[in-house]
């Protein structure tokens, strides 16, 4: 291997190496919004929260809480 195709590896082996850790600093990143995304969902589901029947509604707090289509998107029930 001369020295030509040795300089081109190590900046291949330099990419790849800054790819890798950008990669795990956005899985760091994801990490926690998965967690905290199954806990907003498994408080919703047993009922827990606020209650929210929107702007108008003659609702009072009875029954289980049923989210609106926005709060949906949010939690990434519904696509766009």
């Amino acid at each position: 291997m001369n020295e030509l195709e040795r300089t081109a590896l190590n900046e291949i082996m330099r990419t790849v190496t800054y790819i890798a850790e950008k990669v795990d600093k956005i899985e760091q990143t994801l990490e926690p919004q998965t967690e905290i995304r199954e806990e907003i969902v498994s408080a919703l589901s047993s009922g827990k929260g606020i209650v929210d029947y929107g702007i108008g509604s003659n609702l009072g707090p009875l029954g289980k809480r049923v989210l609106n289509e926005d709060e949906e998107k949010a939690l990434g029930f519904l696509e766009d």
